[in-house]
């Protein structure tokens, strides 16, 4: 933990969009910028539907920028990698 949740999250989601982009190559980035967002927004409305926890839009909103985050990273450190 970084002790801040919105920083896990953004973490979290960055470590996730690599992983996608390296687990399925063939897809395209966006495609799976919107699966990840999807399962972020699905996993904060569950969590709010448990009645002991609470859904906050500042969670979707890190993970998407954590998804942005990882898949530009990855492509950026490829790019380097091919120089």
């Amino acid at each position: 933990s970084t002790g801040w949740d919105k920083s896990n999250h953004l973490i979290g989601y960055a470590l996730l969009a690599a992983l996608a982009r390296l687990g399925w190559p063939r897809t395209p980035a966006w495609q799976q910028f919107i699966g990840l967002l999807s399962w972020g927004a699905l996993i904060e409305g569950l969590q709010g539907a448990t009645g002991y926890r609470h859904a906050e839009w500042g969670d979707v909103l890190a993970n998407a920028l954590g998804a942005m985050l990882g898949a530009v990273l990855l492509e950026s450190a490829r790019r380097l990698l091919r120089r």
